[in-house]
């Protein structure tokens, strides 16, 4: 329950986890939970069928993948997640953690000029985007201020396949992304504590 869990304020809303396994660092709790209990659900599909603890691992990893080095997240930077409630918000999650990433997570409904406002703020370069609000990163896409952006198929669709976002040269689908089957660079040092703005979700 997340009333026990010590990582209760940096685990992904919609997700429920176990007490988590490693004080100050959230992915290697995952792991650890996915260890013991690959089958436990964790969060609800939709579209899509639930997620277990296992399998949030697998996508996580293979997100890192793919983001470390299709879209050259590094440590240190900050990945903007612009999603509902839904498997692909928990995946971007701990995808980004397992970069040694920032997360910062607005609200589906905010506006380009929000975004905007977020990305000078932060300096994130790279989002992972419900396909619906899609608009709000289209001028950042355009301009550059965004090296590359991942649209996820909204919850009422399955999210594990593509997104019919369209095409864009800085634009890729969440699903294609997930089945690349690209592997994450090796794991940083001990230790990813989230600390402001990880985990904040701002409106």
């Amino acid at each position: 329950m997340h009333t026990n869990n010590p990582h209760r304020n940096h685990v992904p809303a919609g997700v429920t986890l176990p007490v988590a396994a490693h004080d100050g660092d959230p992915f290697r709790s995952l792991e650890a939970i996915a260890e013991a209990s690959p089958d436990a659900v964790v969060a609800a599909g939709g579209a899509g069928g639930p997620l277990t603890c296992g399998q949030l691992l697998e996508a996580s990893l293979m997100l890192a993948g793919y983001m470390q080095q299709r879209l050259e997240v590094r440590r240190g930077e900050r990945v903007l997640l612009i999603l509902p409630e839904y498997p692909p918000l928990a995946i971007g999650w701990y995808a980004a953690l397992r970069c040694d990433a920032g997360v910062i997570a607005l609200d589906p409904g905010s506006t380009a000029g929000e975004v905007a406002g977020c990305l000078r703020e932060s300096g994130a370069r790279l989002a992972i985007v419900v396909a619906d609000a899609l608009a709000s990163v289209s001028p950042m896409l355009e301009d550059g201020r965004l090296r590359g952006c991942i649209a996820a198929a909204p919850p009422a669709s399955n999210w594990r396949r593509p997104s019919g976002a369209g095409r864009h040269p800085r634009l890729h689908e969440f699903g294609d992304a997930l089945a690349a089957g690209i592997e994450a660079m090796p794991a940083r040092g001990p230790g990813n504590t989230p600390g402001l703005p990880r985990g904040l979700r701002t409106r």
